[in-house]
């Protein structure tokens, strides 16, 4: 609230109730020389209340319900729609006190009677008025505040679950490809059985020296450094084509390396599947030349 006067929008078409409204906020006689509490300002139609609005604002309105523009409580919602923030008191007969009570269920902060307009009164429900629309505001807007808050939340999680469903799917995928086909005994016989099978220690070796370069690759992106991936990832395809790997011992030692990485650090699991999509491909055009040569 202002240290100041306060800004009270009188809209009243009567210049007797206008007036006698004017006198009770100017004080009792004998306090001619005390600053005054309020500045009011006496419109007497709902369209030039909206318009000293648009000019200048106010702290509350006194809102007569019987205007020559406007009656009962359209006049209510069509000032609530034009200044939302505005605290009203609604000006109303003995007769029209049931009219009132509704204009304050649908958002007017209080009503007062006409010719039972006391100082104390009047000046009082003025300044409960402004009090109970700031906290009424300050609630709307903590409570937008929350929603907005637990909507964001409940998108974040909604976009983590994709993304996890997304990597699952990718590693499932991965874990397809380098799955042994159903031939196994057979190729054996033939000596070409998984490396994982043939030599597992040396395959454990390969798949940790895989997950090293991948961390390379991810500090690579994240720090614009150079670490000559290209030359460690030739080198290594090399070792493979000299253990005839094939392109299914390729897929399983990415896949194993993605996921103990990804196990280790689940936040940066997006990141790591990125740069995997990138070095298994290059390890696979690696290896084909290795075969070529």
């Amino acid at each position: 609230m202002a240290d100041g006067p306060l800004d009270v929008l009188l809209v009243e078409d009567s210049p007797a109730h206008a007036g006698l409204i004017k006198e009770v906020l100017a004080g009792p006689p004998g306090r001619l020389a005390a600053p005054t509490a309020f500045r009011v300002t006496h419109v007497p139609h709902l369209a030039a209340a909206l318009a000293r609005l648009d000019q200048a604002g106010a702290d509350v309105a006194l809102l007569d319900l019987s205007l020559p523009d406007s009656e009962g409580l359209e006049t209510v919602r069509c000032l609530q729609s034009h200044a939302p923030e505005l605290p009203i008191v609604v000006l109303t007969a003995l007769d029209d006190e049931a009219l009132a009570a509704q204009a304050v269920r649908e958002g007017a902060q209080d009503y007062l009677v006409k010719g039972e307009l006391p100082l104390e009164l009047l000046t009082r429900a003025l300044r409960y008025a402004i009090e109970r629309k700031q906290a009424a505001t300050t609630l709307l807007r903590e409570q937008a505040a929350r929603v907005a808050a637990e909507e964001a939340l409940r998108h974040a999680r909604r976009a983590d679950r994709q993304r996890r469903q997304r990597q699952r799917r990718e590693l499932r995928s991965l874990e397809e490809l380098a799955a042994p086909p159903a031939t196994a005994v057979t190729a054996q016989v033939f000596g070409v059985e998984p490396l994982s099978r043939a030599v597992p220690e040396t395959f454990a070796t390969l798949v940790e020296r895989y997950g090293a370069l991948l961390d390379l690759a991810l500090e690579q992106r994240t720090y614009k450094v150079e670490h000559r991936l290209s030359d460690a990832l030739r080198a290594l395809a090399d070792e493979l084509g000299f253990l005839h790997a094939g392109p299914r011992d390729v897929v399983e030692l990415h896949t194993r390396a993605l996921k103990a990485r990804i196990a280790a650090a689940p936040s940066k699991a997006q990141a790591y599947i990125d740069e995997a999509r990138v070095m298994v491909l290059e390890a696979m055009g690696h290896l084909g030349a290795y075969y070529r040569a």
